[in-house]
């Protein structure tokens, strides 16, 4: 669904830190932020860094997903994955 365009990464090697220290609109801006634009975080342990996204907004990693539609701002089709794979995609994430 696009994940590696602003979270790019290699696992198997361990390079990368799975952002691309860019600035995004993905479509989260607050009443009361002053931008649109906002840094990719590292994937990275994120296990241990709930609450997600600048405003702490989703409490779990598959909130994101499933009630953000993370990815669709950027085109992808996060409701054509299945349950499965976004359980599947949940648990990659929390396994980096």
């Amino acid at each position: 669904i696009g994940c590696a365009t602003c979270h790019p990464g290699d696992p198997a090697t361990s390079k990368g830190d799975f952002t691309d220290h860019k600035g995004h609109d993905v479509g989260t801006r607050g009443p009361y932020d002053r931008t649109e634009i906002f840094f990719s975080p590292t994937l990275q342990e994120c296990w241990r860094t709930a609450p997600y996204f600048h405003d702490g907004r989703y409490v779990t990693i598959k909130e994101i997903f499933t009630e953000g539609q993370h990815g669709s701002s950027f085109g992808a089709d996060i409701e054509s994955l299945t349950n499965q794979q976004v359980d599947d995609l949940t648990e990659y994430i929390l396994s980096l």
